[in-house]
C-alpha cells in the first residue's frame, strides 16, 4: 500500500522544527552566558574588595585615630597652651573617620554587620565623641585640669571601638565570603551554559552538514529532472514540428486548388466567393498552424528568430488583405496608416509579425463589432538600441498600435494580458486559461522579439493594443518618396465615426491641400466648399438624401471615390477610384494618380 504524500512530509518537517529549536538553545545560552559573563566580570569582584578593605580600613584608622588622641592629650602641659586650635584638628580627624564609616557603600554594608551591632557601637561611639567635644573646647580655652577627663573617657570609649574594629572585621570576611561563593555560583552556570552552548552547536553542525548533503542530493535530482523536462520539451517540439511539416503541404494544396478554381471563367460569383473564404481559412489555418509550434519553440528556449529587410509597409498591408473575410464577417472598417517618416525597408521576421498582427487581430474582432478598426505603425517614443559587433544594424523601436471603439476587452482577458511574461511563476498554460491561446501566443512572442504589448480598455471608448517593437533601420535608408498632389486639391470625406475620420484625415493630408471631414447631416444641410473629390466609405450613410446628394455632386464634376459596397448600389456613378476594404496607405495614395 503506497503511503499518502502528507506522511512523507513529516521528516522535512521534523528536521525543520528541530532546526529552529536548537537555532533558539544556542541564541539563549548565548544570551544567558553573556549576561552571567558580566555579572562575573573583574568590576564585581574590585567592587566587592574594596568594600571589604575600605570597611576594614576605616574601623582600624577610627582605633588608630583614637589612640593618637589619647597620645596627644598626655603629652599636653601648661606650657603647651594656649592650643590654637590643635585640639580640635585632633578630634576632627576622629570624627572625620566616623563620618565615612557612616556613609556611602561602606556604611550601606556596616549596617548589615552583627546584626545592627555594629550601628549601635557607632552611635555610641559617636554620642561619646560629642561629650567629649566639650572637654576638648575647655582644653582649648586654656583649661590643663580637663586632661585627665579627656583620658577617662578615651580609656572607658577604646573598649567600644575594639569591640566595633572586631565585628567590622567580621562582618567584613563573612561579605568577601558570600560574594565569592556567590562568583563561583555564577562561574559554575557561565560553564554549564558554555557546555551547553558548545553541546547544541556541534549538533547544529551536525545537522548542517547533514542538510548540505541532502542539498547536494536535491540539487543533482533537479538537475536531472531540469534534463528530462528539456528532453520533453524537445521531443514535444519534435513530434508538432513534425505534425506542421505533413499538414502544411496539404494545407498548401488546398489553397491552391481554391485559388486555381477561382480563376476558372466557368466559376460563378456565388462559387468564387466560397473558393475565396476557403482560401482565406486555409491561409488562416497555416497561420494558426506557424503559432502553435512557435509557442512551443518559446517555453522550449528553442525560438531562433530570422530576420529579412523587406518593405514594412507591404508587409502590414500583406497582412490586412489575408484576414479580409473576417473583417467582413465581423462588420469592422480597417483602416491602415504608415508614417512616412518610418524608412521603407526595416529589418525584423516579418513571419513572426504576420503571426502576431493576423492573431491578435482575430482576437480582439468579435470585441469590435460594427466598428471601425485602425491599425497605425509608427516610430515609437521610446529611445534608439544601438547594436553593435560585426554585420550588426542600429535599431529602432516602433509601435504597432491597434484602436477600435468597440465594446472593451473583458476583464479576465484584461488581467491576462497584464501578466509578466517573465516572471517564472507565470506559465504558459496559467495564462492561456486567462486570455486563451491566441493571445497567450502573442503576448509571449512580442516578448521573444524583444518587445513590448500594452492596451488600454474601456466599455464606452473601445480598445486600444500598441506593440513596441526593435527593428533594424539600416545606415542608408531613406524614407519612400511622396507624390503629392497639386496645391488646390481638395477632398470632402464623408464620416461620422470619429476614430475613422481622425485616420483618413491623416493618411490623405500628404496628397492634398485640404481635407474636410463631415458627418451626413452637415453633408445634407451644410454649405458646399469648393473641392475635387469626394470620398464615400461607410456604407449605412447612403440613404436616399445621401446618394441624391452624391449624384448632383457627381454631375456637377466633382471626383467620386468609394469603397466597392458603395460603388455596387451607385452603378450609374462614375467612380475616380473603388477602395477595398481593409483600406491601405497605398490605396489612399492612388487616388490621385489611379492609372498606377
Amino acid at each position: 500500500m503506497a503511503s499518502s504524500p502528507q506522511k512523507g512530509l513529516w521528516k522535512p518537517r521534523l528536521q525543520r522544527w528541530l532546526t529552529f529549536g536548537l537555532a533558539a538553545c544556542v541564541i539563549v545560552l548565548s544570551v544567558l552566558a553573556f549576561t552571567l559573563s558580566a555579572m562575573s566580570n573583574d568590576s564585581s569582584r574590585l567592587n566587592a574588595r574594596q568594600v571589604f578593605e575600605s570597611s576594614r580600613w576605616n574601623a582600624l584608622q577610627l582605633q588608630l585615630q583614637a589612640y593618637r588622641l589619647m597620645n596627644y592629650v598626655v603629652d599636653l602641659s601648661a606650657d603647651d597652651l594656649p592650643l590654637n586650635g590643635q585640639g580640635y584638628f585632633q578630634y576632627d580627624l576622629m570624627l572625620s573617620r566616623v563620618d565615612l564609616l557612616r556613609q556611602g557603600e561602606i556604611g550601606n554594608h556596616i549596617r548589615t554587620f552583627g546584626n545592627g551591632r555594629a550601628v549601635r557601637l557607632l552611635n555610641i561611639i559617636t554620642g561619646e565623641l560629642e561629650l567629649i567635644s566639650l572637654n576638648i573646647e575647655h582644653l582649648e580655652q586654656g583649661r590643663i585640669s580637663q586632661v585627665p577627663i579627656i583620658l577617662e573617657r578615651l580609656k572607658s570609649l577604646d573598649s567600644q571601638i575594639s569591640d566595633f574594629v572586631f565585628i567590622v572585621n567580621q562582618g567584613a570576611n563573612e561579605y568577601v565570603s558570600e560574594q565569592r561563593q556567590l562568583l563561583e555560583q555564577r562561574l559554575t552556570y557561565t560553564q554549564n551554559v558554555a557546555l551547553g552552548l558548545f553541546v547544541t552547536t556541534i549538533v547544529l553542525v551536525l545537522m548542517a552538514f547533514k542538510v548540505a548533503h541532502d542539498q547536494r542530493l536535491i540539487f543533482a535530482r533537479n538537475r536531472r529532472l531540469e534534463a528530462r523536462v528539456e528532453a520533453v520539451q524537445e521531443e514535444k517540439t519534435e513530434v508538432i514540428a513534425r505534425i506542421v511539416n505533413e499538414l502544411r503541404p496539404n494545407i498548401t494544396a488546398l489553397v491552391g486548388l481554391c485559388v486555381q478554381n477561382g480563376t476558372s471563367p466557368h466559376t460563378s460569383v456565388k462559387d468564387l466567393r466560397r473558393l475565396n473564404d476557403a482560401a482565406s481559412m486555409s491561409n488562416h489555418l497555416l497561420t494558426q498552424i506557424d503559432c502553435y509550434q512557435d509557442l512551443t519553440l518559446i517555453e522550449s528556449n528553442q525560438m531562433v528568430l530570422q530576420p529579412s529587410k523587406v518593405c514594412l509597409r507591404q508587409q502590414i498591408e500583406h497582412t490586412l488583405e489575408s484576414l479580409s473575410n473576417q473583417f467582413t464577417e465581423h462588420h469592422c472598417r480597417v483602416i491602415s496608416l504608415v508614417e512616412p517618416r518610418l524608412p521603407q525597408y526595416m529589418e525584423t521576421d516579418y513571419g513572426r509579425l504576420h503571426e502576431i498582427l493576423s492573431t491578435l487581430l482575430a482576437q480582439i474582432l468579435p470585441y469590435a463589432k460594427h466598428s471601425p478598426v485602425v491599425l497605425q505603425v509608427r516610430p515609437s517614443t521610446l529611445p534608439i538600441i544601438e547594436t553593435l559587433g560585426a554585420g550588426k544594424t542600429p535599431q529602432k523601436v516602433i509601435q504597432i498600435s491597434l484602436r477600435d471603439t468597440g465594446y472593451g476587452l473583458p476583464e479576465d482577458m484584461q488581467t491576462g494580458l497584464r501578466i509578466n511574461p517573465h516572471n517564472p511563476a507565470n506559465t504558459i498554460a496559467k495564462q492561456i486559461q486567462l486570455i486563451g491561446l491566441g493571445l497567450t501566443f502573442c503576448h509571449r512572442l512580442i516578448s521573444a522579439m524583444g518587445g513590448e504589448l500594452h492596451f488600454s480598455s474601456a466599455s464606452d471608448s473601445g480598445t486600444e493594443i500598441w506593440i513596441n517593437i526593435p527593428m533594424g533601420t539600416g545606415e542608408h535608408t531613406a524614407p519612400p518618396a511622396i507624390e503629392r498632389a497639386p496645391l488646390q486639391s481638395a477632398i470632402l470625406v464623408l464620416e461620422s465615426n470619429a476614430l475613422a475620420a481622425h485616420a483618413l484625415e491623416q493618411g490623405l493630408a500628404a496628397h492634398f491641400t485640404q481635407v474636410t471631414v463631415i458627418d451626413e447631416t452637415a453633408f445634407l444641410t451644410g454649405s458646399k466648399q469648393d473641392f475635387h473629390y469626394l470620398l464615400l466609405t461607410d456604407l449605412r450613410l447612403m440613404d436616399n438624401d445621401c446618394i441624391q446628394a452624391v449624384h448632383y455632386l457627381a454631375a456637377s464634376g466633382i471626383q467620386i471615390i468609394a469603397t466597392e459596397e458603395i460603388a455596387d448600389i451607385l452603378p450609374e456613378l462614375t467612380v475616380h477610384l473603388v477602395l477595398q476594404y481593409p483600406i491601405t496607405q497605398s490605396q489612399l495614395d492612388k487616388i490621385i494618380s489611379p492609372q498606377e
